[in-house]
């Protein structure tokens, strides 16, 4: 990853980091596989800690991606921390329909198995009373 733009900003609150994807478009390999190591790197480098991963820029993204989140989620889970996406409720492009991204985890079932919320403020108000 040395030299490469980073396709992810991440801030660090007290309820744990707060990671923006920056890209609109995550449907190339090399660049799914950069966002899931950006987001495993935060995760190594603050075991135990809460993630919010706001997804409110993507518009085009592959079944990769979705692979990327299970994993990322499996670390944090295993680590003790949680993920909460938002930012879900906008259209992305290469699907039928321009469905919304929160209805495509609904249809593969990832909505019962990712913590989902409106907004990163939302999502760490629910980090703050689960705790």
């Amino acid at each position: 990853m040395a030299g490469e733009e980073s396709l992810v900003r991440v801030e660090q609150s007290p309820k744990g980091a707060v990671a923006r994807v920056l890209r609109e478009e995550l449907i190339e390999d090399a660049t799914v596989l950069q966002v899931e190591e950006e987001l495993l790197t935060v995760v190594f480098e603050h075991p135990g800690k809460n993630m919010v991963l706001d997804l409110g820029r993507v518009r085009l993204l592959s079944s990769g991606l979705l692979g990327a989140l299970l994993r990322v989620k499996e670390e944090l889970s295993r680590q003790g921390g949680r993920l909460v996406l938002c930012g879900v409720h906008r259209k992305v492009t290469n699907t039928p329909d321009d469905k919304y991204l929160y209805e495509l985890l609904k249809v593969v079932k990832l909505d019962t198995v990712f913590e989902i919320c409106e907004s990163v403020e939302e999502a760490l108000l629910k980090l703050d009373v689960a705790e």
